[in-house]
C-alpha cells in the first residue's frame, strides 16, 4: 500500500498548488532557497 502510494506521489499525483499564501499574506509565495538564503546565517 505504501509503496503504491509512493509511486502515484512520484508521478505527480501531489504536484499542485494553491493560492493560500496569496490570499491569508498578501504576498506571493516564496521558493525555499530564497527563504534559506534570508534566515539562515552564512557561515563565514
Amino acid at each position: 500500500m505504501l509503496a503504491g502510494l509512493d509511486r502515484a506521489i512520484a508521478e505527480g499525483a501531489e504536484d499542485r498548488t494553491s493560492d493560500t499564501v496569496q490570499r491569508l499574506t498578501g504576498r506571493s509565495p516564496g521558493t525555499l532557497r530564497a527563504f534559506v538564503e534570508r534566515e539562515v546565517p552564512c557561515g563565514s
